[in-house]
């Protein structure tokens, strides 16, 4: 072969090589020359969070973890006032870039005497850090020229909710020299009150707020790379915010940001989700885990975790995106992803809802009722904060309850893990929190003269219809609460349901139509009744309801021909996922676009909750966790069962490939590479042995390995989990 062919040969390859990695690259890259700020959107402006801090670019308000305000309904996310919405004020052509991969925010600007980047960042490994870092090079050749840069505050109102009480005056101290070149800082001290019920003494919250001021860079065209360098440290405490700020500042600008920047190559090695062949969705897929897992404590050691809400982190404000309350969103949108991508921040989830038991309790005591009755909306304590104007929602909704059990059981699937519920002296344990969940449902249960079981009075996750009796749905969970307890007795050593108990869940009502073959949502529902969003249809997936097919495929077209056109994006998902299931694969794919694109809004594929040209509550992190698991549960086929993880992998529309890197099943990391003709599987780590089993042929999985296989329906089993063997699994039927 001639050195030209192998020339070209070489060069066409590399061309190849450098195209994929480029393309890869710019999945990773948010860019935009125009900023929603500026056109007056400023809701649209990206999210930065480490799971304590969260805050939206230039805009002058931050949020801080389990930092609450008001009383009972009217509880919401502290506004804290912002130091760190500094922007670049000079001529020249702007570029503005979120890079996801690194979590850092830049703003360039280019102009014949100097080139200038901003970045911003709250710190991934500092819990009360956020840093703005300014780099000008010079490039005029004229050396008498002096230039400057303004740094200053962005002149924008976001909230003007008050929370705060300042308790200390602003202090500023000069500082001696440190690593960061910082000359200035300037705190005060304040605290807020939160009072969720009348039931508690108001609850008090110190915080500091500290920064080092603005100032302007000023510069001749002989000067070398200017860097200026602008912290600002939340903490609970005088001492603690000045110990951090002796701490930050003699730590180098490039030390901080290596941590930062590995702390975020962890969580993306541990959890992402890469496709090939459409850019703009390979985007939205990554930008919604970034703002999900910005919202997450992750690397970030925080002293107390309130739970996801369905604004994020970074809004929340006064009858605002649902005030930083979390709902039933956590444990069947979000939650799902963030198991099997990373499951400790699903214990995290658990974890709040755990230490809130006794709220739960003392709820459905109020009621009533018996055993723990998780509220609607919850905030720092666990007592309903759900507003007046939504009570019937509030009273209606009982089904959140069975939600987190479910939750509970799906977490169990994934790890394997009975530590979290075996019982601990002094502790509560998810023993408990499953089984006064049952109990709750126990007193729900009313039996009819003829031994029907019924839960009347409900509201199912269809909004439009709230005071039902036998809503599917919830009737559903309430039995898997039950039955899930039962089992835990056998597993877990868990105490035992009374058998009176699992009878009244086995003969729940379940409604379903024989002549026409279909669920209908409650007690006299007819078909044809406009509904706001999927509810009966949840039964196939994330319910995974035992039915015939031709049933699960009545359900998907009777409810998805009368589902509001203005619903959430979560219906349409959860569409996509059923007809991937039963193979409309043209269905699947008009949902699948319907439940994206009309939700999440360039540059930064920041998500809202209703469709252009309405806003709702933004950034709304329920949405895009609807849409996470389409990829995750509909098209790698993912479905998490107690004794088992099954995946039936098919490459999304207009794709190429597809790579989940991170999916955990009790504590191997594997990595799913999906192509258009095979699907190839990287048992990166294992924890214990595991079994593949695809058309009759098993695998042994006993240490890190690779397989390439046929793009065919696959099963994952534990080689070894005692409680298994030894326990039968839950019955998960009603109507019986």
């Amino acid at each position: 072969m001639s050195s030209l062919k192998v020339t070209l040969i070489v060069c066409f390859v590399q061309l190849i090589y450098c195209s994929r990695q480029s393309d890869e690259e710019s999945l990773w890259s948010l860019v935009t020359d125009e900023l929603p700020l500026d056109a007056g959107d400023l809701k649209l402006m990206p999210m930065l969070g480490n799971g304590n801090l969260g805050l939206n670019v230039f805009q002058p308000s931050l949020r801080k973890q389990c930092l609450y305000s008001g009383e009972g309904g009217a509880t919401h996310r502290t506004r804290i006032p912002s130091y760190s919405n500094l922007r670049m004020y000079t001529n020249g052509r702007f570029q503005y870039k979120l890079n996801l991969k690194q979590g850092v925010f830049e703003e360039t600007v280019s102009s014949e005497n100097y080139d200038a980047k901003h970045s911003v960042l709250v710190h991934r490994v500092i819990p009360g850090l956020i840093i703005n870092t300014v780099s000008v090079i010079p490039t005029s050749v004229a050396s008498n020229s002096i230039h400057k840069i303004n740094i200053d505050f962005t002149n924008v109102t976001d909230d003007s909710d008050q929370d705060l009480i300042n308790v200390s005056n602003i202090t500023t101290i000069n500082l001696v020299k440190n690593e960061l070149g910082l000359d200035v800082f300037s705190y005060f001290c304040a605290r807020t009150q939160v009072r969720e019920s009348p039931d508690q003494p108001p609850l008090a919250e110190d915080l500091c707020v500290g920064w080092t001021p603005p100032t302007s860079i000023i510069f001749t065209s002989e000067d070398g790379i200017i860097t200026e360098n602008f912290v600002t440290l939340i903490s609970d405490s005088e001492q603690n915010l000045l110990t951090e700020l002796d701490k930050v500042s003699n730590t180098s600008l490039e030390a901080l940001l290596s941590d930062h920047y590995s702390a975020w190559k962890d969580i993306w090695d541990k959890g992402s989700i890469l496709l090939d062949g459409d850019l703009n969705l390979g985007k939205t897929i990554l930008a919604s885990l970034f703002y999900i897992y910005s919202s997450l404590p992750m690397s970030t050691a925080v002293e107390r975790f309130c739970g996801l809400s369905p604004g994020g982190i970074s809004y929340g404000g006064n009858g605002k995106d649902y005030q930083g309350h979390s709902f039933w969103d956590t444990a069947i949108w979000m939650y799902p992803s963030i198991l099997v991508l990373h499951p400790s921040q699903g214990k995290e989830l658990l974890n709040y809802r755990l230490d809130r038991l006794e709220a739960a309790r003392d709820h459905a005591s109020n009621g009533g009722w018996t055993g723990a009755r998780f509220p609607w909306e919850s905030a720092l304590t666990g007592s309903e904060v759900c507003p007046d104007f939504a009570a019937e929602t509030r009273e209606n909704q009982i089904h959140i309850s069975g939600d987190i059990s479910f939750a509970a059981r799906q977490y169990l699937a994934v790890t394997g893990d009975l530590d979290w519920f075996i019982k601990s002296e002094g502790e509560p344990s998810g023993c408990d929190l499953v089984y006064d969940v049952a109990e709750f449902w126990a007193s729900r249960i009313s039996v009819t003269e003829d031994g029907i079981s019924e839960i009347v009075h409900v509201m199912g996750p269809d909004e439009d219809h709230g005071d039902v009796d036998n809503n599917v749905y919830t009737n559903i969970i309430a039995g898997y609460s039950v039955f899930f307890a039962d089992f835990l007795s056998c597993a877990a050593n868990c105490t035992s349901v009374p058998e009176d108990l699992v009878n009244k869940a086995m003969k729940l009502k379940l409604e379903y139509d024989a002549d026409e073959d279909y669920h209908p949502q409650y007690t006299g529902y007819k078909k044809g009744t406009e509904i706001k969003q999927a509810d009966t249809v949840l039964l196939g997936y994330p319910l995974m309801y035992s039915m015939n097919a031709s049933t699960r495929v009545n359900d998907l077209k009777n409810y998805g021909d009368v589902v509001r056109s203005d619903g959430p994006a979560m219906t349409w998902g959860m569409h996509a996922i059923g007809q991937l299931e039963v193979g409309n694969l043209l269905e699947a794919e008009r949902f699948f676009n319907q439940s994206y694109q009309p939700y999440a809004r360039e540059p930064f594929f920041i998500w809202t909750e209703q469709q252009e040209p309405n806003i709702g509550a933004v950034n709304f992190i329920t949405g895009m966790g609807g849409f996470l698991q389409v990829l995750l549960f509909g098209h790698t086929g993912i479905r998490t069962r107690l004794d088992r993880m099954d995946l039936d992998p098919q490459l999304p529309p207009n794709s190429r490939g597809l790579e989940v890197r991170g999916i955990s099943y009790y504590g191997a990391e594997i990595d799913l590479i999906l192509s258009e003709d095979d699907v190839e599987i990287d048992f990166r780590s294992l924890e214990q042995g595991l079994i593949l089993r695809q058309a009759g042929t098993e695998y042994m999985i006993d240490e890190p390995t690779m397989l390439q296989l046929d793009r065919k329906p696959l099963s994952l089993l534990p080689s070894q989990s005692g409680y298994l063997d030894n326990c039968n699994l839950p019955a998960d039927s009603i109507g019986m």
